[in-house]
């Protein structure tokens, strides 16, 4: 598994959320209201665990499969470290 710190973090997931949703004009930051502003769909959200899984090499329990943790790319980094930090 490779080392990430928590901007590097932030970074992928700010471009995982770009990527799947590119018509969006929203500049994406941290505290970036993604469901709110409905930048994904269910379909975005497993592409984006998946991502998650493969790139960090974790897997994400389902009890962290709530809304709360992907209303901003913060709280999906949050999620993340809890999952990489149980993992190792």
């Amino acid at each position: 598994m490779k080392n990430f710190n928590r901007s590097q973090l932030l970074e992928k997931v700010i471009a995982w959320i770009h990527d799947a949703n590119q018509e969006t004009q929203i500049d994406i930051v941290e505290d970036t209201k993604i469901l709110e502003e409905s930048m994904l769909d269910s379909m975005d959200l497993l592409n984006l665990i998946t991502n998650f899984e493969q790139e960090f090499g974790i897997e994400i329990d389902e009890t962290f499969l709530i809304p709360e943790n992907f209303e901003t790319p913060a709280k999906i980094v949050d999620m993340v470290e809890q999952n990489l930090g149980g993992s190792e």
